[in-house]
């Protein structure tokens, strides 16, 4: 009974599909005919496929972005190891053209934006009439009065002084001098300095050669009264030029002396060596000779940097020229007198 139902069903089937496929519908496309057959490309032809050619890239004067799909093409034609074809050829040389006008049009810009300065160009010039028109412009100075001129020694005074110590520039020291005379006020009305006051002073060494003055800062000034002040002022002569002149000793014998004496030395020895020369027995004094003028430029460069030495001595006249205002208002005060 099975097999006669599934027989039935295969038989009932297969006639179905022969009555199907016996079936036909005409369409439009039966009368046109069969499409056409498209031509197949090869490989090749897709990986080069062709671009605008080299005149159509130059005229336009712009550059492809990088991240573009003809870009990175090329970039890809420019880095294979294989031979290129042609129009691969004519692909990069028209990138390679619009490359440099692109950086040629940005250096013209730049230029323009951006000129040089020509250094050949003329400088104005400093004596121009507008220069010269130029007026110098000095700072002011505002005028002050002393608050009494009765208790002030003011800047360029002169103080006589006499030397109590001897003065030698050979090292640096301290010396000391003694007011000869009595140094009153501004309005010269009020004793401030009396005669005998002790001013001291100091000095430096390394008196040069052509120099015949040494500088000499007196410090400090203490009156008998017990007054001290602060001097701080440059000794000077009689005439007021700065410094103390003195006895300068230029060591001449030191410094030409030893030289002096061992060229003589050399000169005995060069008279002597010519005059054995007559004599059968010859002695040489060539290298006596040489060592002696050795030993003369050696003394020579070692002496001849001595530097000079100034003596002043003690009970001499001296100078101090005043640089400051002194104030005696701390430690005087006026009264009247009856």
């Amino acid at each position: 009974m099975i097999v006669l139902l599934v027989a039935i069903n295969g038989g009932f089937s297969h006639s179905k599909s022969d009555t199907s496929s016996n079936q036909h519908h005409y369409t439009i496309a039966d009368h046109l005919g069969a499409p056409p057959e498209l031509e197949k490309h090869s490989n090749s032809t897709k990986a080069t496929t062709p671009t605008a050619d080299k005149s159509s890239i130059i005229h336009t004067g712009q550059l492809d972005e990088p991240n573009s799909p003809q870009f990175g093409h090329l970039a890809r034609l420019s880095g294979q190891k294989k031979p290129l074809t042609p129009q691969q050829r004519k692909q990069l040389d028209g990138l390679l053209v619009l490359n440099n006008s692109s950086q040629q049009a940005d250096q013209n810009h730049i230029q323009q934006q951006d000129p040089l300065p020509d250094l050949n160009q003329a400088q104005p010039d400093s004596h121009s009439l507008n220069q010269q028109l130029q007026a110098t412009k000095i700072q002011g100075s505002v005028a002050s009065r002393i608050i009494d001129p009765n208790l002030f020694i003011t800047k360029g005074a002169f103080l006589d002084c006499i030397l109590e110590t001897a003065i030698s520039s050979d090292v640096a020291g301290m010396t000391r001098c003694q007011l000869s005379r009595d140094i009153y006020s501004t309005n010269g009305k009020v004793l401030l300095l009396e005669k005998g006051s002790h001013i001291v002073g100091e000095y430096q060494t390394g008196l040069e050669q052509g120099q015949a003055r040494i500088f000499v800062l007196w410090d400090r000034i203490e009156t008998p009264t017990g007054v001290i002040l602060d001097l701080a002022s440059p000794g000077t002569d009689s005439l007021g030029r700065s410094g103390h002149s003195g006895y300068v000793d230029g060591h001449f014998g030191q410094r030409f002396g030893s030289a002096m004496l061992l060229s003589l030395i050399g000169d005995v020895g060069t008279y002597y060596a010519n005059k054995s020369k007559g004599n059968t027995n010859k002695i040489q004094f060539g290298d006596t000779i040489g060592g002696t003028k050795d030993l003369a430029s050696i003394a020579l460069q070692d002496s001849i940097h001595i530097k000079p030495t100034l003596y002043k001595n003690q009970g001499e006249h001296i100078n101090v020229f005043v640089a400051r205002d002194l104030d005696f208002r701390s430690v005087y005060e006026l009264k009247l007198s009856h």
